[in-house]
């Protein structure tokens, strides 16, 4: 039985898309969206059993090497924010310990940073900072994993020592 990738380029240059994909996104990508980009249900199994990919939630996955913070965020269920939001934009700033996530307002089922079969309701997590946000997760497109520059800058200042900020 042959390897149906989805289109009819190589093996090689089929994973190196795929991997500029994911990174277009922030570090993680949803199993939707590889069923838009052409990866039957097989296809992702095949790259999970490779150790190509790596699911970190249901319905959300990561490639080999991507950072520690985007995967808890990811398994948190929201969006990196903050510090390590800042960091992935670019931003030198002071690292907090706390991993910040932003979650919208209707956002539930949260899950432990380690642990994406925990409740993060029933285990607390003290590595995790929720920030909820006023708007709900659009119902179509695609979700970056990281939060958008003045978002990520908002919740930084919610956490900085005053005496930093300007």
């Amino acid at each position: 039985m042959s390897t149906r990738y989805p289109s009819r380029l190589t093996p090689g240059q089929t994973i190196g898309l795929l991997y500029d994909e994911v990174e277009r996104l922030g570090g993680a990508i949803r199993t939707r969206e590889l069923h838009a980009l052409g990866w039957s249900r097989a296809g992702i199994s095949r790259l999970l059993a490779r150790r190509q990919l790596f699911r970190v939630r249901s319905g959300w996955f990561v490639r080999p090497g991507t950072a520690r913070a985007v995967i808890h965020a990811v398994r948190v269920g929201g969006q990196l924010t903050g510090a390590h939001a800042l960091t992935a934009h670019g931003i030198w700033c002071l690292r907090h310990d706390r991993i910040q996530v932003r979650v919208p307002l209707n956002a539930c089922q949260m899950r432990t940073a380690t642990h994406s079969r925990k409740r993060l309701s029933q285990h607390p997590d003290t590595r995790i900072a929720v920030h909820w946000t006023g708007s709900r997760v659009p119902a179509v497109g695609p979700r970056p994993v990281v939060a958008p520059l003045l978002d990520a800058l908002h919740d930084y200042a919610k956490v900085a020592p005053r005496d930093l900020l300007l």
